[in-house]
């Protein structure tokens, strides 16, 4: 006789890109054990990994794909399915650098809003007869080796070889996909300043969880502590 299954309720969720509502079940001994597992490595890619695998174990919906969400799509998912698994207070704490004490606070994670400066990406002039379509980060970065490898330039230049979605030459068109990435960054080290700037301003810009902390130091100074990732919060689990 085998044993039985366990049923888990479901939620409901919405997708913050895409406005599509799917299916949810809190977290299981198998995703409290990868988190842990990754919490205790210290390695912020291995954090990040382990959080993909536990939106996409709990999402039940056969057309959903963890790595076609963007960035802030995944954190906020994984935060609403944090709430129905554990508790929607998460405490936090945080060292002042003015009086060097620790405070602690209780984040209320239903309060976290996903903010919006720019309302879709921006598709960009590189010349008289060329531009290029952006989309925001998407969840595969977390699983790109090279671009949790590298810094600075490096990773800036791999990170929007993976967000242009389109290259628009006169009247053709190219898909970065169909090149390797070391095609489409090379493309990219002969955007002039202008575009560059454009490029800076996109991420500078991109949607993001937001959440804002303000508290009075014992030097009667006060603070405000906004939490805009998503291991801001991780701290909590």
């Amino acid at each position: 006789m085998t044993l039985p299954k366990i049923s888990h309720p479901l939620f409901n969720i919405e997708i913050p890109s895409t406005k599509r509502t799917v299916k949810f079940r809190p977290f299981t001994a198998r995703e409290e054990k990868l988190l842990l597992i990754a919490k205790h490595s210290d390695d912020e890619s291995d954090i990040m990994d382990a959080i993909k695998q536990v939106v996409n174990n709990c999402i039940i919906d056969p057309n959903f794909e963890v790595d076609k969400l963007t960035i802030f799509d995944l954190e906020y998912i994984f935060i609403g399915i944090r709430i129905k698994s554990v508790s929607d207070i998460a405490p936090v704490s945080y060292q002042d650098f003015s009086d060097g004490k620790t405070y602690n606070f209780n984040v209320d994670l239903k309060q976290i809003k996903v903010i919006w400066p720019t309302e879709k990406p921006p598709t960009i002039a590189l010349s008289e007869d060329m531009s290029m379509s952006l989309r925001w980060p998407s969840a595969d970065l977390y699983s790109d080796t090279q671009l949790l490898s590298s810094e600075g330039p490096e990773a800036m230049e791999r990170i929007l070889a993976k967000c242009i979605s389109k290259i628009f030459a006169g009247d053709q068109t190219y898909d970065p996909a169909m090149y390797t990435t070391e095609e489409v960054i090379a493309f990219i080290e002969d955007i002039d300043s202008r575009a560059f700037e454009e490029v800076r301003k996109f991420f500078e810009e991109m949607p993001h969880l937001q959440y804002v902390i303000e508290y009075k130091n014992t030097k009667d100074e006060m603070r405000r502590i906004e939490l805009s990732a998503l291991t801001d919060f991780f701290q909590f689990q």
